[in-house]
């Protein structure tokens, strides 16, 4: 027999067998455990204690289970079962991480886990920022409304796109503090922070702020002196035609001698001008600098008075995957500028918990000094996040990623590791197979035919005609590609493109033709003997033809250093996002309405349960009386029609709540490779900024080139992010790129130059 009662909770109404009297129970709405009393006459459950956690936690724990319970990933009671756990696992001699252990328990999602940590790390970073805000005001760098205005960028940032980022970044980008106010508010910050930590904050920050937090003119003057480069500095104190010469990147100072003399300076004359100078780091000895002079040199000679240290090269961190990140072959253009169209390469595959990639850990260059005695900092270096899909497993160190199912491995330009199970179709994508959606590697032994629909992880196929396809991964068409809808997340090999709409994130290689199209690549294009015909294409990287245009088509337009496959991506991730949102908010829907049904049953099931009571009294007074038997045989059945339709409406709803957080896992995988897309467009943007030193030492591309190895026919237009070219005659085997110059005034400016074939 079933009683009715409520969840002490949240008032969730159920029906509990007699005999769980005693048990603890989980509410399904609000998820909270409590225990149930039947008593004699009682309509409800009293609820046990919820419990205060007794195992002693660090900070960081702690931290992280509040943040977990606040959204309501989890209970307070599997917060307590995960942390006895992990006190049990340390007592055995297992040190755990305790997100780590949240995600083995199966208590959290790595999803879920990654966003936990990315909002401590926000909460630490504006710790720090609150404090650097109020020594901006203070200085009156800029307005309180500015700073309030930063710390709302911030936060968007991070809901949108899991960004993390300082508002002291935010205020320099925007213009609102210069970049030396901001190296000085840094260096106040730290002064001040050191000085928290080693006598505590005795009196309020504003205080504090006040009296440590001023920043005076020399400060700021100092801090612009020292950020400043000039080529070159001479000075003209020393006896002519000899001079001191500094370097630009002050490592050296060189007595140098501009034509023949007739006498040389003195010893004396040329330590004064170094101290001048305040030239004082690793100086000559005396004695050489003396040997020098007396030897009577000629102008083609010179000698350095002083050496600095340059400082060390920094590494940036990599990702170094152990399988072939490049099957379709379309990487080793960049190489040597040559695909081969008949090497389709091995498609790599791995099992389940195979080490898939590792993260390789940047590394900061030793400090150099330049020759006035002051540090040089060397370059910091870059980080990138190890990001993984559906089909991978990131460690709880966050240095390496392992395969969760047997299937293709990949890597998607924007950096996100995966592994895609396997779907084989042998023939046409058509009538007999209708649309396509699989989350893996789909092969065709055959064509996509027109008005049919391929999505997925990746596609080997062998044409498209008038198809729509949508890949996360890599597109390898081995014939052509007619008037089709194309999107592709990773890189795409063809042999033609007619008529046809192409996005893509990654590289892309086309053999023959490209006619009447519009493509969009993130990477590079390279078809060293393809013809280009009446089409607009774009690409972040260099675009090669071998040939542009023709007497009878329509001219061309070449956008370099194009963004556009990025925010076509991006546009596309975000209506994915939008969608599985709309599911969940009609699975919520239903879900309420499932919930009113089960209000309305609780409230029969009371009525039944009166007539069923009644039944059993006039049995107990009148067991002999007609029909007793029937009316409380009745009253059961009505009684256990109306359970069994309420059990009917718990399963349904907790269905509903499954197909619920499938959309929300599918929406943080989405939110992922968003990120990845924003990393590696923020990557580049930086990379063109960049001054030539940083580009050399990274190995990083400073600008974007068109090269065309036969012809280009005039009219043809080529843009750039500053500056565009329409030809006015046929041009032959030629390079074509943005390159910045001083014109006949004196004023730096941008430009196109077309230049002889680079490649």
């Amino acid at each position: 027999m079933r009683l009715p009662f409520h969840c002490p909770h949240c008032n969730a109404g159920y029906q509990i067998p007699r005999e769980h009297d005693g048990k603890t129970l989980s509410c399904a709405k609000c998820g909270e455990r409590f225990e149930i009393h039947f008593e004699e006459g009682a309509e409800n459950s009293t609820a046990s204690e919820d419990g205060t956690l007794f195992i002693p936690v660090d900070d960081y724990t702690l931290q992280t289970g509040k943040l977990a319970l606040k959204l309501k990933y989890m209970s307070r009671e599997q917060l307590k079962a995960v942390l006895q756990k992990q006190h049990d696992l340390k007592a055995t001699g297992e040190d755990v991480l305790f997100g780590e252990l949240l995600v083995r328990e199966g208590v959290l999602t790595e999803i879920q886990r990654n966003y936990v940590v990315s909002v401590l790390e926000l909460n630490e970073i504006r710790k720090s920022d609150e404090l650097f805000g109020g020594i901006v005001t203070q200085n009156d760098f800029t307005s309180k409304d500015k700073v309030d205005e930063s710390f709302k960028t911030q936060k968007r940032l991070f809901n949108t796109d899991q960004i993390s980022r300082s508002i002291s970044e935010i205020l320099t980008e925007d213009g609102s503090i210069t970049p030396q106010q901001h190296d000085c508010a840094i260096k106040v910050q730290e002064r001040i922070q050191q000085h928290i930590e080693e006598v505590g904050l005795s009196e309020p920050i504003a205080e504090l702020l006040s009296k440590e937090g001023v920043i005076t003119p020399e400060e700021l003057t100092t801090i612009s002196d020292g950020d400043e480069k000039e080529e070159e500095l001479i000075e003209e104190s020393l006896p002519p035609p000899f001079m001191i010469k500094v370097s630009g990147d002050h490592l050296r100072a060189s007595l140098v001698i501009l034509e023949e003399a007739t006498e040389t300076p003195s010893l004396e004359a040329v330590k004064e001008e170094l101290e001048s100078q305040k030239v004082i780091y690793n100086l000559l000895p005396d004695d050489e600098i003396e040997q020098f002079l007396q030897s009577m040199p000629s102008a083609d000679e010179t000698i350095d008075l002083a050496t600095g240290i340059a400082p060390g090269k920094s590494k940036d961190a990599v990702i170094e995957c152990e399988f072939d990140e490049d099957p379709l072959k379309i990487g080793h253009m960049k190489a040597n500028g040559v695909v081969d169209f008949k090497d389709r390469g091995d498609i790599p595959q791995v099992k389940k918990d195979e080490l898939l990639a590792t993260k390789i850990p940047r590394e900061q260059g030793e400090n150099g000094i330049d020759i006035f005695g002051k540090k040089i900092d060397s370059r910091k270096p870059d980080d990138v996040k190890l990001r993984c899909g559906k089909g991978a497993e990131l460690s709880s160190d966050r240095k390496s990623v392992t395969a969760k199912i047997n299937g293709k491995p990949i890597k998607t330009p924007a950096g996100v590791v995966d592994v895609l199970p396997l779907l084989q179709i042998k023939g046409d994508v058509g009538l007999e197979t209708g649309h396509i959606h699989f989350d893996g590697e789909i092969q065709v032994k055959g064509m996509v035919e027109s008005g049919f629909e391929v999505t997925g992880g990746s596609l080997t196929v062998d044409e498209l005609d008038g198809a729509t396809v949508d890949v996360r991964g890599d597109l390898n068409v081995k014939g052509g590609i007619i008037k089709s809808n194309v999107r592709v997340g990773g890189n795409l090999k063809a042999k033609y493109i007619r008529k046809s709409v192409i996005n893509v994130v990654g590289d892309a290689a086309i053999a023959t033709e490209v006619m009447q199209s519009e493509i969009e690549i993130g990477g590079s294009l390279i078809s060293e003997k393809c013809h280009l015909f009446g089409s607009t294409v774009g690409a972040g990287e260099d675009i090669t033809f071998h040939d542009i245009g023709s007497d009878a088509s329509k001219p061309s337009t070449i956008t370099l250093g194009s963004k556009g496959a990025y925010s076509a991506e991006k546009e596309v991730l975000n209506k994915a996002i939008a969608k599985q949102q709309a599911d969940i908010d009609k699975l919520s829907k239903n879900i309420a309405e499932l919930e009113t049904q089960n209000n309305a049953l609780n409230e029969q099931i009371g009525e039944a349960a009166q007539v069923q009571d009644k039944a059993m009294v006039k049995k107990r007074n009148e067991p002999d009386a007609p029909g007793v038997d029937e009316e409380m045989k009745s009253a059961e059945t009505a009684l256990n029609l109306l359970f069994d339709s309420q059990d009917k409406i718990a399963n349904d709803i907790q269905d509903l709540q499954a197909k619920q957080q499938e959309h929300l896992d599918e929406i943080n995988h989405i939110k992922n490779e968003v990120e990845a897309i924003d990393a590696l467009a923020k990557k580049e943007s930086e990379s063109e900024m960049e001054t030539l030193d940083t580009l050399i030492e990274t190995g990083r591309k400073k600008r974007q080139c068109l090269h065309v190895k036969g012809e280009m026919f005039e009219k043809t237009t080529i843009k750039a992010r500053r500056t565009s070219l329409t030809t006015d005659t046929k041009v032959h085997k030629v390079s074509i790129f943005e390159e910045e110059y001083t014109d006949k005034r004196g004023i730096e400016t941008w430009r196109m130059k077309v230049d002889s074939l680079r490649i």
